[in-house]
């Protein structure tokens, strides 16, 4: 669990972690968490897409802890992360 009161970014500790995120800032990439009850009917569709499309390769690059229930109506507190290159800006 991150303690987001008292996390900060400073320090030689955090070094390589404010590096990597000034470099994925500066690329253009950008980052939306929210709820799935927040997404709309198409970004949710975009969302499952992109989890098959993951979850088909021969190795798994994404982390999902959505135990399928993905889109479920009955799950509407899971939250989801979703980055996005600099071509393309969460809606």
């Amino acid at each position: 669990m991150i303690d987001t009161q008292t996390f900060a970014l400073e320090g030689r500790a955090m070094r390589g972690v404010r590096q990597a995120a000034h470099r994925a800032q500066r690329a253009g990439y950008t980052l939306q968490v929210c709820r799935q009850q927040d997404l709309t009917g198409d970004e949710l569709a975009e969302v499952n897409a992109a989890a098959r499309t993951l979850r088909s390769q021969e190795a798994e690059r994404g982390f999902s802890m959505a135990l399928g229930r993905l889109g479920d109506p009955r799950d509407p507190d899971l939250v989801v992360v979703r980055a996005m290159d600099g071509s393309r800006a969460p809606a």
